[in-house]
């Protein structure tokens, strides 16, 4: 199915984003707290604000975004290691994805 003025890409990766957060949510603690999500975002925040806010409406969990390019937010993944604040690391290609995972970050 084809949106209308709307890229394939576009579509995929705000699946992709939903997806990837809905399923966070659901390994979450307590349902009378809803808690609050970090995204490492490696994609604009023309693309991501609207779905964040949409999933803030829809879910009462705070969520705050960190904005980069992709290779920086991988780099600050491996850095901050086993203290990293991400929740979500959302890339711009999968090669910093694979890297990041390759050293278990993701």
């Amino acid at each position: 199915m084809r949106l209308p003025g709307k890229s394939p890409t576009l579509v995929l990766a705000t699946l992709a984003l939903l997806v990837t957060v809905m399923s966070l949510t659901a390994c979450g603690g307590s349902e009378d707290v809803p808690g609050s999500l970090t995204v490492y975002s490696g994609r604009s925040d023309t693309l991501v604000a609207p779905l964040i806010q949409k999933f803030k409406e829809d879910t009462g969990i705070d969520v705050s975004v960190k904005y980069a390019k992709t290779p920086q937010l991988a780099a600050t993944l491996l850095e901050e290691g086993d203290n990293a604040q991400a929740d979500v690391f959302f890339a711009q290609d999968p090669g910093e994805n694979g890297r990041a995972s390759c050293r278990e970050r993701v």
